[in-house]
């Protein structure tokens, strides 16, 4: 399947990171320069970049829909996994949700998203990571310790400014000059690589407590097995399209967020922090097997 063998290229770039990361080639100030690169400046490039190149406005509705239906099934995933571990500690209640719960749809989905469903995929892609910004800079930084102080802000990040404008040039049928679509373009290049690179470096920090830690191994299983399966079953059910069925289910595939890394370090405590990127290293890890062997399963989406 060519959907497999992009996954397998995905994962030899992050296995170079990996091993950069191991040598020392990346500190961790690398790391979270190349992170802040890819966050800030590649995703919103392909956002723009790769919404404008559909071409087909009358496929906004069928836009507004996927954004719909992202913002349910956020809330659903965030409901179970808050249930699931609301006996915890405030800060590893938090970590343990947000890992269960919150995809990589960005860093690692877009990629693969792009790799398998071409544009038209990734528009759709865009439209979930719109709800996903919403759902984690709201519902996701309260998980932490209730109320926090201008995290609203937050909201506007690069991110979510770029896919509001790319869907707004897009509604309006604008086309940008060809000179700025080519500039974004040289800098949407270096998303997939840079992503994969910071994913293999982020793989490199597991630590044998984590790897202990049984609650770690039940966020990632629910992660991984659990909410692809349960979104597989949503999307069989939903009149959509089966390329938007496809979306879901591979986005819900991917491992936890480094949208929990960031919040814990904004708004909880070093150790959360620590817990949460090797929350991001494990699953990274485990989802070198899971996703491969979970897409066998997309031919019943009709794909």
């Amino acid at each position: 399947m060519e959907v497999i063998q992009q996954i397998i290229i995905l994962y030899l770039v992050a296995g170079v990171g990996f091993v950069l990361t191991k040598l020392k080639v990346f500190n961790d100030q690398t790391v979270k320069s190349m992170t802040t690169l890819v966050a800030k400046v590649g995703i919103p490039a392909m956002t723009i970049v790769k919404l404008q190149e559909v071409g087909d406005p009358s496929v906004l509705p069928a836009l507004a829909q996927t954004i719909l239906i992202s913002f349910a099934l956020l809330l659903i995933v965030t409901g179970i996994s808050f249930a699931v571990f609301h006996k915890e500690e405030t800060a590893r209640r938090a970590v343990y949700t947000q890992m269960s719960a919150y995809s990589n749809c960005g860093f690692m989905g877009y990629p693969v998203i792009e790799a398998a469903l071409g544009a038209t995929g990734l528009m759709h892609s865009i439209g979930f990571n719109c709800a996903y910004t919403i759902v984690t800079w709201t519902l996701g930084v309260r998980l932490f310790s209730g109320k926090q102080k201008g995290a609203w802000k937050q909201l506007l990040n690069p991110g979510l400014i770029a896919s509001l404008l790319s869907v707004i040039l897009f509604a309006a049928n604008i086309r940008l000059p060809g000179f700025i679509n080519s500039g974004l373009n040289y800098l949407q290049s270096m998303t997939t690589p840079l992503s994969m690179l910071v994913t293999g470096a982020y793989m490199s920090k597991i630590t044998k407590d984590i790897v202990l830690d049984k609650k770690m191994w039940l966020g990632c299983t629910m992660r991984l097995v659990c909410y692809p399966l349960l979104t597989l079953a949503m999307m069989l059910l939903l009149p959509i399209t089966p390329l938007q069925k496809a979306m879901f289910f591979i986005t819900m595939l991917m491992p936890c967020a480094s949208v929990t890394v960031i919040q814990a370090l904004a708004y909880s405590t070093e150790d959360a922090a620590r817990m949460s990127t090797g929350a991001i290293a494990l699953s990274t890890i485990l989802s070198a097997a899971t996703i491969p062997l979970l897409l066998t399963l997309m031919p019943a989406l009709g794909l």
